[in-house]
């Protein structure tokens, strides 16, 4: 037994075939200058010691590999370029609460890709988001998962996953499960400027709901010039059924014409192959918007008919001085 215990340990340290430039391991590495170089004994402890090893600028990306579920917090990457990946899957990467604040936060012109890890939220009533990105400052999500810590299916969480105040932020082969909030979306940003300052593409939010104002998943605020691209991704409400027959388990009957589970303010968005379903709060949501809609985008059973109450059934609103 003590043998096959040895085993699976060394297998769960071997280095994977891709070069790597820092590794970290909770539970085996070690509080050094020189962490990181190497695997099992010569890991960093926490990724804030990895991060503290990456050299100052963007021109080169560092590749941080994280080997067990690691928690941390107060990460700053501020004019660096670095990929934090998991070395297998559902590896957790979860913010501390008491720290006092955010997990990531992508500043002075970083550049931060986070790969194939499980980003779990702080507790429910944090004054903080998971991730902040500033301005002239890039971050990439691929084939990830925010969630949250599941303390209970009750909470109501006060800041949203990601907030970014401009700069670019390109999320793909992404998933939020179920959670609720009670005053902000899932993923906010404001003030984007980039034509490319905002891509969605192959994910899936289902059954992300919010207490009060507009945007449950997404909440887009883009400048003039600005564009966002949402693609092949699903929102998915609780309300969604295998046809068009009404069924006596809608029992929400309230119509907020200001309330959407993606809202999007300013620019121009383009979406494509995409699909809103079920969603009590509406589909979409469009203000001072130049909106394109391919015809491979599915809107179904949003806010959905009731009898009696036909205008309960919405998609998309438009608002004040959007092009659709």
């Amino acid at each position: 037994m003590l043998i096959i215990f040895f085993a699976l340990w060394a297998l769960s340290c071997a280095e994977p075939s891709a070069d790597v430039s820092y590794y970290v391991h909770e539970l085996v590495g070690i509080d050094s200058d020189v962490c990181g170089s190497g695997n099992f004994g010569k890991a960093c402890r926490t990724v804030h010691a990895a991060l503290q090893r990456v050299p100052i600028g963007t021109y080169s990306q560092y590749d941080i590999l994280i080997q067990v579920n690691a928690s941390d917090g107060n990460l700053p990457i501020a004019n660096k370029n670095v990929e934090v990946r998991a070395a297998y899957d559902r590896i957790s990467l979860r913010g501390v609460t008491s720290i006092g604040k955010p997990l990531l936060s992508v500043t002075g012109g970083g550049k931060l890709q986070i790969t194939n890890i499980v980003l779990l939220h702080h507790t429910p009533n944090v004054a903080y988001p998971l991730i902040t990105v500033d301005s002239s400052c890039e971050l990439i999500l691929y084939d990830c998962s925010l969630e949250t810590s599941k303390i209970s299916s009750d909470d109501q969480y006060t800041q949203p996953f990601i907030r970014a105040n401009g700069g670019r932020l390109k999320l793909s082969y992404i998933a939020v499960p179920k959670i609720s909030f009670i005053s902000c979306a899932a993923i906010e940003t404001s003030g984007a400027t980039r034509l490319d300052g905002f891509t969605l593409e192959y994910s899936t939010f289902r059954g992300v709901t919010r207490g009060s104002g507009d945007g449950s998943s997404l909440s887009i605020e883009l400048n003039p010039q600005a564009h966002a691209q949402i693609m092949n991704t699903s929102f998915l409400g609780e309300n969604i059924v295998s046809s068009n027959k009404i069924t006596s388990k809608y029992s929400n009957l309230d119509c907020n014409p200001k309330t959407s589970a993606v809202h999007i303010t300013g620019g121009t968005v383009g979406i494509q192959r995409s699909s809103f379903k079920g969603l009590s709060e509406g589909g979409l949501g469009l203000d001072e918007t130049n909106a394109t809609i391919d015809s491979d985008t599915v809107f179904d059973h949003n806010n959905p008919a009731q009898p009696n109450y036909p205008s309960l059934r919405r998609n998309i609103r438009c608002g004040r001085g959007t092009i659709l």
